[in-house]
């Protein structure tokens, strides 16, 4: 796992956004560079240690942008398979 990947982990567990939706919602509506503003902005602990995180993601780094797909993906199917689960009961 490269620098930038771990420091978008890193930026993420430290920030207080739960919520995959959020992140995943800002991903689809401005990409990347919205998910980074959207961690900045909601900085509420350690905002030093937050913000030289943000230094070390690249937002061109492939891997990195692989694991937002991921995120993104991940929402969803969750969102999926929960609403094909009301369909049937």
């Amino acid at each position: 796992m490269g620098n930038s990947v771990q420091a978008l982990f890193n930026s993420l567990a430290l920030s207080n956004i739960l919520s995959i939706h959020k992140i995943t919602t800002e991903k689809r509506a401005r990409g990347f560079p919205g998910v980074l503003e959207l961690l900045v902005n909601n900085e509420d602990k350690d905002s030093d240690h937050l913000r030289n995180l943000y230094k070390d993601i690249d937002i061109y780094d492939k891997d990195t942008q692989y694991v937002l797909q991921c995120l993104d993906d991940m929402y969803v199917s969750l969102w999926f398979l929960s609403h094909l689960s009301t369909l049937y009961y």
